[in-house]
């Protein structure tokens, strides 16, 4: 937030704190006071003068602004955290580079397949394979939390499998995601230009196709 929308704010708050004081002299219970005398009129002039005059020497690094600076940032910072923002294009290949990203970050060897879904002019894209219960339940939960404006449309989970090669059992799943992104030229930001938000993902402790137990 930069100084001068800080100034402005603060401007706009003292604007009407003086309307609120004007009608407070000038008005009764909402009518014109008649009374007013010229004298009374001029020692409110002198007054809201020399209220005026107390804000002469207003600079961005009052405790005022010092306050609204911290509490304007620590929105910006809840909002880079937790928010979402619309894409400013999309493209098959934007999306790609961004699921890749998200499986490169969850396991290098996370793969997927990945087609292009022609809705009205528009795209929609399916994430589908067969992978790792943890890998698949981290790549719905990254494309939940992170900034881009994606929407997953519909999840199904086809059937479940177990490894076991010298350790504990594993979980395989298959797959079919289907997501959307959601564009706005006017105010979305480009998708390479934003950083990757780091989302911590606790690990399922069971199968999610047993019983009572859910990916989502």
């Amino acid at each position: 937030m930069k100084n001068r929308d800080i100034i402005l704010i603060i401007s706009v708050f003292l604007i009407l704190t003086l309307i609120g004081y004007l009608h407070h002299s000038f008005f009764g219970s909402g009518k014109m006071k008649n009374d007013v005398t010229t004298e009374e009129l001029e020692l409110s002039i002198r007054r809201i003068q020399q209220e005026l005059r107390g804000f002469d020497g207003l600079r961005p690094d009052t405790l005022m602004v010092s306050y609204l600076r911290d509490r304007l940032n620590f929105i910006d910072d809840w909002i880079f955290n937790n928010g979402k923002f619309f894409l400013s294009e999309d493209n098959s290949t934007i999306t790609w580079d961004y699921l890749r990203s998200i499986g490169n970050h969850i396991n290098p060897e996370f793969q997927f397949d990945f087609t292009v879904v022609n809705r009205s002019g528009e795209f929609d894209y399916t994430i589908s394979g067969i992978g790792n219960t943890n890998d698949v339940y981290a790549l719905i939960s990254h494309l939940e939390k992170l900034g881009a404006l994606y929407t997953i449309e519909n999840v199904v989970i086809n059937s479940s499998l177990q490894e076991s090669d010298k350790g504990p059992p594993i979980n395989y799943v298959s797959y079919n995601i289907l997501i959307r992104p959601w564009v706005d030229r006017a105010i979305g930001l480009r998708l390479n230009e934003q950083p990757f938000r780091d989302i911590e993902i606790t690990p399922l402790l069971s199968d999610p196709m047993e019983a009572n137990t859910s990916l989502m």
